[in-house]
């Protein structure tokens, strides 16, 4: 047992020379798919309050940090899953690269993005929250604000980087769809039907 905890008391000095670095993938032909075929449009930006791309760590024993968590498309991801829900309510998101003044509009912040994986020994525990701020901007000058949270854990043999992107993919899918929801951008939601949006465009029409 004191062997053990001296490797591990070793391990956690080399945090900074381990790392697991996340990459999600996105089925890209299905969202383009439900953004243009779409009878209204929304211009969509998305952006990271803290552009450090470090979301967590690996922790030994549940308290020894060993590994670095990386993930350098988070805000792919959110962009992803704002385009699926929205699309299932017949509304195409469109990602915009670049700010914009032009109304209507969605613009949402990653407010935050944790992701850890925690060594239980037996098993282990893949954890991750998310914190999303959304304003809609609509055509009549209205402006609507709303911050959601989306959170997963789960218990594993391993915490490797499939594990960690499973509970991360299911954070941002909660919070994305909760932050819908609460903007007015859902079939259950009355401001759905009252928002002025843009019909869907051509290539060059402007949101």
């Amino acid at each position: 047992m004191a062997a053990r905890i001296t490797l591990l008391l070793s391990l956690s000095l080399l945090t900074g020379c381990f790392s697991t670095h996340l990459l999600q993938e996105h089925n890209t032909a299905e969202l383009q798919r439900l953004v243009t075929s779409t009878e209204r449009s929304l211009a969509l930006v998305v952006k990271e309050q803290h552009k450090d791309s470090s979301r967590g760590y690996q922790f030994l024993l549940g308290i020894l940090p060993v590994a670095r968590v990386f993930t350098d498309n988070i805000a792919e991801t959110v962009v992803a899953k704002l385009q699926y829900h929205a699309g299932k309510e017949g509304l195409g998101l469109v990602a915009r690269s670049a700010p914009s003044s032009a109304a209507p509009r969605l613009d949402v912040t990653i407010v935050n993005a944790a992701v850890n994986g925690y060594d239980l020994i037996i098993f282990r525990r893949p954890s991750a929250h998310v914190t999303l701020r959304g304003t809609l901007y609509t055509a009549g000058g209205g402006e609507y604000t709303c911050e959601e949270r989306g959170s997963d854990s789960t218990l594993s043999r391993f915490a490797f980087s499939s594990d960690l992107n499973q509970v991360l993919e299911s954070a941002v899918d909660t919070a994305t769809e909760r932050l819908l929801h609460c903007l007015g951008l859902s079939s259950q939601n009355t401001l759905n039907n009252s928002v002025a949006l843009s019909p869907t465009a051509g290539e060059g029409q402007s949101l």
